[in-house]
């Protein structure tokens, strides 16, 4: 009797045990996907340029020339073309890491002092991830143009973005200087017109004067006749 008291006690706690684990899987198997969204979150979207090299070089793989002794002219691709567009992905990911390298002190300080949470900081991590991973590719394809090219081609990328960015700095301060030149005219417009006006009404102001005193002239006058 009080052996079958004990196993029924024991299926008991391992039907419990059982049904706790079950419990606690199905919530954990509920919980990831949900995990793998925040953690999926991308930081940034892909720059265009990686897509349209990669446009390009499913061009250059599907012509006829890429598969037969065809002359470059019928390849509606060119290998100087694909060079350029991964010159310009590599500009866009020189872009993106220099940007994040700014963003990078402020949003561990901001992580830190708890003004936003873990799971941003985590993202972030993942993006860096990533642009290492997109870096790489860039290294990777540009050593099949030419051997060594991977040694040179970000340099050339920050290079090319350091003079692009002087350059729409310098357009910027162009624009700024036009338009500061043409509010300048436009005030001495504005006070040219102001003087002008004003030295109007005080020419009008001395012919009214110089009326009245003819009128009061020719008064005089003409009560002196009377006399």
């Amino acid at each position: 009797m009080a052996m079958s008291w004990v196993y029924s006690n024991l299926v008991l706690i391992g039907w419990v045990c059982g049904l706790i684990l079950v419990v606690s899987l199905i919530y954990r198997w509920y919980q990831q996907p949900q995990i793998q969204t925040k953690q999926r979150i991308p930081w940034f979207d892909p720059p265009p340029e990686k897509l349209v090299y990669e446009q390009l070089v499913s061009k250059h793989s599907s012509s006829p020339s890429s598969a037969s002794s065809s002359t470059q002219a019928d390849d509606p691709v060119t290998t100087k073309q694909l060079a350029a567009a991964l010159v310009r992905r590599a500009i866009a990911d020189v872009r993106i890491l220099s940007q994040m390298s700014q963003e990078r002190n402020s949003l561990h300080a901001l992580v830190k002092s708890g003004a936003i949470g873990e799971d941003m900081w985590e993202s972030f991590l993942a993006a860096e991830h990533d642009m290492q991973d997109e870096l790489q590719e860039v290294l990777d394809e540009a050593d099949t143009f030419k051997a060594g090219w991977s040694s040179t081609i970000l340099a050339e990328a920050q290079q090319i973005c350091q003079q692009q960015m002087h350059k729409a700095a310098d357009v910027a301060l162009k624009a700024q200087m036009m338009e500061l030149e043409a509010g300048r005219k436009e005030r001495e417009q504005v006070e040219a017109a102001e003087r002008e006006a004003e030295r109007m009404e005080r020419l009008k102001e001395l012919l009214d004067d110089e009326d009245k005193e003819k009128a009061r002239g020719a008064k005089m006058r003409a009560g002196k006749a009377r006399k």
